[in-house]
């Protein structure tokens, strides 16, 4: 019976390295797969490309991050923001009266 084959990432990528390691450590299995066209070269290349995928695998990590962290402050910013329009706006209410009132209601669905 078979293993079971990997379920995430980070088991895949131990058992392709066991598995090409395997290989490379054998000198038998190496000439025996040399036969149907796997040659250590191929297997060296193949090791290769696990460390190239990983080294992207890290950097969309990192930009994933980076993204939610830049969402994060301009969410954080936009809060600060509305804070401040509720404050002035509360400020402002006192300053003007009747009419004064209407044209300041003007002003701000133009700013909108």
């Amino acid at each position: 019976m078979f293993p079971k084959l990997p379920a995430n990432y980070g088991q895949w990528k131990a058992l392709a390295e066991i598995t090409f390691k395997a290989i490379q450590g054998n000198d038998d299995l190496g000439q025996k797969l040399t036969l149907v066209g796997i040659t250590p070269e191929k297997v060296a290349e193949w090791l290769g490309h696990i460390s190239i995928i990983e080294q992207l695998r890290l950097t969309a990590e990192k930009e994933d991050r980076e993204a939610q962290q830049t969402s994060q402050k301009k969410q954080e910013a936009f809060s600060e923001l509305k804070n401040y329009c509720s404050d002035l706006r509360e400020c402002l209410n006192l300053f003007y009266q009747g009419s004064e009132r209407q044209k300041l209601e003007e002003v701000g669905i133009v700013v909108k």
